[in-house]
């Protein structure tokens, strides 16, 4: 008897289904959203228990990279190859690099990606990027605020590590929300 081998989906395409039906459920701004025309950077949970919060999105999406699959094969895998000598960190993939160095090898794999994805639930105090965006940022991302609670709430994590005065400012002090 032939057995039917089950094909698996790439590691980055099971991320990318959960994450981008884990966002239709929590981001719901839809006519309030400070950048409708830009695609939210979520990814998805898989119970992790540590949870990173940076600013934004720097610049995605971008001309190169329009959706999250393209994201985490070129931005991300590029930015973790790309780690500085310095103890000071270069850029977000830097910090990552050196907050989280357990999760990245020394020349950094899709793997390495996967990997750190599930074991760290990455966020943004603002879900799309505000690098063209004039103004006070702090508005921008208070109109996340409800979809970081749900992050949170699903995620349950016993660590957050907090990357933006931003997310210090209205996690810590104004909603107090940890």
């Amino acid at each position: 008897m032939i057995g039917r081998k089950r094909i698996r989906k790439t590691d980055f395409e099971e991320i990318v289904m959960k994450a981008e039906d884990w966002r239709g459920r929590i981001c719901t701004c839809d006519d309030r959203c400070y950048s409708p025309e830009k695609e939210a950077l979520i990814f998805p949970p898989f119970q992790q228990k540590i949870v990173f919060i940076s600013e934004s999105p720097y610049n995605f999406p971008n001309e190169e990279c329009k959706t999250l699959y393209e994201f985490l094969e070129k931005d991300f895998l590029e930015g973790v190859k790309k780690k500085t000598e310095s103890m000071i960190p270069a850029n977000i993939f830097d910090f990552l690099c050196k907050t989280f160095r357990p999760a990245f090898s020394s020349s950094p794999t899709k793997g390495d990606i996967e990997k750190f994805l599930r074991h760290i639930y990455w966020t943004h105090a603002a879900k799309k990027s505000l690098k063209c965006l004039k103004g006070n940022r702090k508005k921008y991302a208070e109109q996340c605020y409800e979809t970081t609670i749900k992050e949170l709430k699903e995620t349950h994590p016993r660590l957050i590590v907090i990357a933006s005065s931003t997310a210090c400012r209205y996690c810590l002090i104004e909603k107090k929300i940890l």
